[in-house]
């Protein structure tokens, strides 16, 4: 799939990739996005200070993986009130709670992306999850609870 291929439809997109890089990403994106038309900002590693800062200047998250082992950073984003899109194919479906929180979409369909981006900005509200039913499903309350039923 063509980074950014979606973004050049919907609207002028600053595309923000927090954390660790590899000379080849750095490559693939920057080139992706001045041919599409997307800034690109690459800030390298962040310290967990910093995160809530860095979530604050998002409108949506949108990490439609194949490899990702749970979405840590699907929570966190839906913590800080940010409508999220995720992959279907792998354990991002766990994060998103098979999609109760978020949408999830075939990784490898540019055109399941776009709609959900483009239904991200026409209805952005109603895809912000409720933070209680986020905590409800993983706070640390409900971790605990999960963790004392495994160890009896």
């Amino acid at each position: 799939m063509q980074p950014f291929h979606c973004f050049k439809k919907t609207a002028p997109f600053k595309y923000l990739i927090a954390g660790k890089y590899t000379d080849e990403g750095e490559k693939l994106y920057s080139s992706a996005g001045r041919k599409n038309g997307v800034t690109v900002i690459l800030t390298g590693f962040i310290d967990d200070k910093e995160l809530p800062a860095y979530f604050a200047l998002a409108d949506m998250y949108i990490m439609p993986s194949k490899k990702e082992g749970f979405g840590i950073t699907f929570i966190e984003a839906m913590y800080y009130g940010l409508p999220v899109i995720g992959g279907n194919a792998d354990g991002s479906a766990d994060a998103l709670d098979n999609g109760n929180l978020g949408i999830m979409v075939n990784p490898d369909s540019v055109a399941e992306i776009e709609a959900a981006i483009e239904k991200l900005i026409q209805h952005k509200s109603s895809f912000i999850p409720q933070k209680e039913k986020l905590m409800q499903k993983f706070g640390f309350e409900t971790y605990r609870k999960n963790l004392q039923n495994i160890l009896n």
